[in-house]
């Protein structure tokens, strides 16, 4: 199943959490897709429109051979017709996060590393190291997010999610 932590975190808290994985390593983000290859890779969560909720995080200390897809033009989500991906995401050295969508109380973000889960052939990169890397940001998520009490997903909620999810 790998591994995951659920969490709720406001752009604040994205800029913090990127500027903390940055200290250590150089890592750079990826949208799960985009109308062009160009914009695949973003420099800050920022750059992305906010209704977008999952991107991954690459640090340049694996290295990785991506491969561009182009998703097809009878595909089911209309928005998505020629947009580009790069495939087999599940097996690359890449943290997936998912943002809380912020109008859905119910559906809490995530940080996630899916290990061995999609690659049942073993994992073409040096998953001890990664490990720790993934290890590195939720411990991260864990020494400055809190819970609420009365969240039933019991998600860390980093400081400015934190602070907002007490007036809602």
């Amino acid at each position: 199943m790998g591994y995951q932590v659920a969490i709720s975190m406001l752009p604040q808290d994205e800029e913090a959490f990127l500027g903390y994985l940055r200290q250590a390593a150089d890592v750079k983000i990826l949208r799960a897709f985009a109308p062009t290859e160009e914009q695949l890779f973003i420099d800050d969560f920022s750059a992305a429109p906010p209704q977008e909720s999952q991107f991954f995080l690459y640090s340049l200390a694996f290295p990785w051979e991506f491969r561009l897809r182009r998703v097809e033009d009878d595909a089911l989500v209309v928005e998505r017709r020629g947009f580009v991906y790069y495939e087999s995401l599940g097996t690359a050295p890449l943290i997936e996060y998912d943002r809380r969508l912020y109008g859905a109380a119910t559906s809490p973000g995530r940080l996630y590393w899916a290990e061995r889960f999609a690659a049942p052939d073993g994992l073409a990169y040096d998953a001890v190291a990664f490990k720790s890397w993934y290890l590195h940001a939720e411990a991260w998520m864990t020494r400055h997010g809190r819970r609420l009490e009365r969240d039933p997903e019991q998600r860390l909620y980093l400081p400015a999610a934190y602070a907002a999810a007490g007036t809602v």
